[in-house]
């Protein structure tokens, strides 16, 4: 083979295991790490959000997000009455 087509084949095997496995243990090692970190100043009175990252609720059109939902109010029936 062509030395420019084993580095490009050696290059794209290289990039995927780093995209796909090796970035994503890091997100989470770090994630321990700043939970650890903030128990630990949990003890001297220093609080901090233990998470480095939170999903943001979805924008999807006709669909309220889960924390702005009312809850629908329901007046105790009588019995023997039938829902509506």
């Amino acid at each position: 083979m062509a030395p420019l087509a084993l580095s490009f084949g050696y290059g794209l095997i290289f990039a995927t295991i780093i995209t796909l496995i090796l970035v994503p243990c890091f997100y989470h090692i770090a994630e321990d790490i700043k939970g650890g970190a903030s128990k630990l100043l949990g003890k001297f009175g220093i609080t901090m959000d233990s998470t480095l990252y939170e999903c943001p609720e979805p924008n999807v059109p006709g669909i309220e997000p889960e924390t702005e939902k009312k809850t629908k109010e329901t007046k105790p029936r009588k019995k023997g009455t039938k829902k509506e």
